[in-house]
């Protein structure tokens, strides 16, 4: 109710003000009455709904809520589970509450075969690049694709864990859930044949967690709920137990998430980290500092300082060994995080930074392993799985344009953008990356038809991204802004084509 949030109206009538918005044009951005919002300023209605006041914060560019309450904010108990009014967090309610849950008992969940547990989450992350509703799907499917998740990895860690200590599986039926298949045909067999394949499939388990949980942060993200998508981040690092590998592409997801939250220099440490760890003997600053005849120290930016240790790395390569062979999984991951620094050094307005990363990720390009198909990752997604040379420098294309939108040389990021073929973007997810790019620096080079345009290509592509995309709302709430007839016509044709097809 308007006394658990006391929310002043007088506050955010002169905050409009002080924004130039009209009492109308504030109501069509967050989607409500205009003689409903001038109640609200007056005082005479209660604002009892957290979402439309996140929506007025929103559009007003009001960080802190205190400026338009007064006194201290109390959250609804009903937030975020299902069947309240407002949907809590934005439809991502039951993720939310999944991600939120407390921890079940070891025999608790509906434990499967770890290799349909992988099916199943590759099916999830392709409804991610290639479903025109994407965010409908997921929303549906992952709260329950989650605990199962981990319902399998716990039942292979109590078995891997009995296994090793020569006792028996903790859970009696065992045999059939996660610890059934091929994989775990050798558990019965005498010495330690039947460990070692146990342990694999606990390993197979847990990263398959790992990956629903980065799916859970892609999805959150994806829509702009900053908040649950950290944890869904955290928990994925959390997973890996020390796999700089498998932590890598967990840990760029981190990244993406710090970097909408405002926290840009944090991204790229974090990034730059996590690369150097999964990258091993083959990273620069892993290797003993030895300057070329005639270098001076700055010429190798990442020399270790005088006495000091390289990182640990929890695995010892093989003698001779100078980098990993061509197709382990190390080139996507450290791609993952090196593209995820340049979307964070162009946050901080560092054009040579940028430029390094990208010409360090598209060196990786030749370390990964030929694919069959389309292309089956991106780094947007389950980077690392899957992905080949080609998908992965059209990746490397999509963020520098991203990058040159960011650091606000918009005439750059057209040229990078439309000198993309879209025939090189084979799934729906690359595809409303690069006219959401094209989108707004359009839009903020004051070409508002254009960007009009290019949003009706991402509706096309994703009707469900113009609803439910964090990106595609905040352009469309700047179009909306602009005094241009011809614009305002065609944004109401794309919100009737998002009604129709969504």
């Amino acid at each position: 109710m308007a006394g658990d949030y006391l929310v002043d109206g007088a506050r955010i009538m002169a905050m409009r003000r002080a924004r130039g918005l009209s009492r109308r044009v504030l109501a069509d951005l967050v989607g409500c009455s205009e003689e409903w919002l001038r109640l609200v300023e007056k005082g005479v209605r209660p604002l009892d709904r957290l979402s439309t006041l996140m929506r007025i914060a929103g559009v007003l560019r009001v960080e802190d809520l205190s400026e338009l309450v007064d006194g201290p904010v109390a959250l609804p108990a009903a937030a975020g589970v299902p069947g309240h009014p407002d949907g809590g967090f934005g439809g991502s309610a039951d993720m939310v509450l999944a991600l939120l849950l407390p921890r079940r008992p070891a025999d608790d969940g509906p434990v499967e075969d770890v290799h349909r547990v992988r099916r199943r989450v590759s099916a999830a992350w392709e409804v991610w690049r290639r479903s025109p509703r994407r965010y409908t799907e997921l929303r549906r499917d992952l709260p329950g694709l989650l605990l199962t998740a981990q319902a399998t990895a716990r039942a292979a860690h109590a078995e891997d864990a009995a296994s090793s200590a020569g006792g028996a599986p903790k859970r009696e039926a065992a045999s059939e859930g996660a610890l059934s298949g091929r994989a775990f045909s050798g558990r019965a067999a005498s010495g330690g044949a039947g460990t070692v394949a146990v342990r694999e499939v606990a390993g197979m388990a847990a990263a398959e967690l790992g990956r629903v949980y980065r799916l859970f942060a892609t999805v959150l993200r994806g829509s702009g709920e900053y908040a649950p998508a950290l944890l869904a981040a955290d928990r994925a690092v959390s997973v890996a137990r020390g796999d700089p590998v498998a932590a890598a592409p967990a840990w760029a997801e981190t990244a993406e998430v710090l970097v909408l939250l405002g926290r840009p220099a944090d991204a790229r440490r974090v990034c730059l980290t996590a690369a150097d760890l999964a990258a091993g003997p083959a990273s620069p600053r892993n290797r003993p500092y030895a300057p070329e005849a005639g270098a001076t120290p700055r010429s190798r930016p990442y020399a270790p300082e005088a006495g000091a240790t390289p990182p640990r790395r929890p695995y010892a390569p093989e003698a001779g060994a100078t980098s990993h062979p061509r197709g382990t999984p190390y080139a996507a991951a450290v791609g993952a995080c090196l593209l995820a620094a340049a979307l964070a050094a162009a946050a901080e307005h560092d054009l040579l930074g940028v430029e390094e990363l990208l010409n360090r990720a598209r060196g990786l390009a030749a370390r990964l392993p030929e694919t069959d198909g389309d292309g089956g990752g991106d780094g947007d997604g389950d980077a690392g799985d899957g992905e080949d040379p080609d998908d992965f420098l059209v990746e490397v294309d999509l963020r520098a344009a991203a990058a040159a939108v960011r650091m606000g040389r918009h005439r750059q990021a057209l040229r990078l953008a439309e000198s993309l073929d879209p025939a090189r973007l084979t799934t729906r997810d690359q595809r409303v990356r690069h006219f959401l790019t094209l989108a707004a620096a359009h839009a903020r080079d004051r070409a508002p038809r254009a960007a009009a345009a290019m949003l009706r290509k991402v509706a096309e592509s994703c009707p469900e991204e113009l609803k439910h995309g964090a990106q595609a709302v905040r352009l469309l709430a700047e179009l909306r802004l602009l005094d241009c007839a011809t614009t305002q016509v065609e944004l109401r044709e794309l919100r009737e084509l998002t009604r129709l097809t969504a």
